[in-house]
């Protein structure tokens, strides 16, 4: 059985590319579930949070997170790392059921990956400087070698993350690669699209068009969600909502 957990129902007709995955559990906390990170909350009322977020879902709290740091580093994972410290990553990839993978956010992408042939899952942290790192492609080609995970059978879904309406880099212009996702009038506060920029990446590596599911819920404009950019503007709490992957 398909369990999505969505507070908003206009999201759950593009939630349901991950139809053809039973079992699957993916869910994405809003501003009123509370800070998900440690790294920017105290460690017990991030695990209160988390919790209480389990118990809404119907699911136990058998979290697994990492400490991201912005690279292209991916952590295969198991029931031998419930409980343990967070390591430096911003991938996660497991096989095994009944454990949640989860990642904060407020801006990046949060990328979830369904292989629903070999029944293996995996989850990556990528704003511009893991997808500059290429996460998505060292995400793909872990699953590749450790679950013989073929790109064609990826199902993606993109998190709620900033998009070119708020988001602008102008110290990426310069760079080859990135000159293609900046509008004509971009700034350093608008007009680059991290959203085309992993689509891109994706189609790159083989996950089919047609795989490749965009909410395109920007986060500095909608406010069920917390939002980096907008905290530096508004001074509201720089916190993280999580966007949780499983299979039961």
């Amino acid at each position: 059985m398909l369990l999505i957990y969505n507070p908003f129902g206009s999201f759950s007709q593009d939630i349901m590319i991950f139809k053809n995955f039973s079992n699957l559990i993916y869910a994405v906390s809003t501003i009123s579930d509370a800070n998900m990170s440690f790294k920017t909350g105290p460690k017990e009322e991030v695990l209160a949070n988390r919790q209480r977020f389990a118990q809404k879902i119907g699911i136990e709290p058998n979290f697994i997170s990492v400490h991201q740091v912005h690279g292209n580093k991916v952590l295969v994972v198991s029931n031998n790392d419930l409980g343990k410290s967070e390591k430096e990553a911003d991938a996660i990839i497991t096989k095994e059921p009944n454990i949640f993978l989860l990642i904060g956010s407020a801006d990046c992408l949060a990328i979830s990956f369904s292989d629903p042939k070999n029944k293996t899952i995996g989850l990556s942290h990528a704003g511009w400087r893991g997808l500059d790192k290429k996460i998505i492609k060292q995400t793909i080609f872990k699953m590749k070698q450790h679950f013989k995970t073929d790109p064609r059978d990826l199902i993606i879904e993109i998190s709620p993350s900033i998009g070119p309406c708020h988001y602008g880099n102008l110290s990426l212009k310069n760079k080859k690669s990135w000159e293609k996702y900046f509008s004509k009038d971009a700034d350093n506060s608008k007009g680059l699209d991290l959203w085309q920029a992993a689509k891109d990446q994706l189609t790159k590596e083989g996950v089919p068009d047609k795989n490749i599911a965009n909410l395109k819920v920007c986060t500095f404009d909608n406010k069920n969600y917390f939002s980096n950019r907008r905290s530096n503007l508004t001074k509201e709490p720089d916190s993280r909502f999580a966007t949780i992957l499983g299979v039961k």
